[in-house]
């Protein structure tokens, strides 16, 4: 079971609706996540690395939308990071729907799109495997 935190399209409204910056937030509901017996989180890629420091979410998932690639548009998305920067975060799994679904012209089909993604994480994750095992909750287990 995965539980939402903030959504990705909320920044300065964040604080006017839940009282705290998203960071704060996403933090606070990750914990009630984890106490509801949640197995992940879904949050945006700009809280993995405060979520990542907190020992009792080690184990939970981090499902990280908001993941737009260099060419995509961020549409209404506010806290946002390619797909690199998501998984040197230390994102499990990548939510990417608009940019594949309605790539810009220039980039081609969904197929063609998805291919591009596919191949930025392939190139970030054979040139940086063993950095970011390592750097990755601890190390190689």
């Amino acid at each position: 079971m995965l539980g939402v935190t903030v959504l990705t399209s909320l920044k300065d409204e964040c604080v006017s609706i839940f009282g705290k910056e998203p960071a704060d937030a996403v933090v606070q509901f990750a914990f009630l996540l984890k106490d509801a017996g949640a197995d992940g989180i879904i949050c945006s890629p700009e809280e993995v690395t405060a979520l990542r420091q907190h020992p009792r979410l080690d184990h939970m998932l981090l499902v990280v939308a908001g993941v737009r690639p260099l060419w995509a548009s961020n549409d209404d998305q506010k806290r946002v990071m390619t797909p690199s920067e998501a998984i040197c975060a230390g994102a499990d799994y990548l939510v990417t729907g608009r940019p594949i679904r309605k790539p810009p012209a220039e980039i081609g089909t969904p197929v063609e799109a998805a291919k591009r993604i596919a191949d930025e994480v392939a190139g970030l994750l054979k040139q940086n495997i063993v950095h970011i095992a390592c750097h990755y909750r601890g190390g190689i287990k």
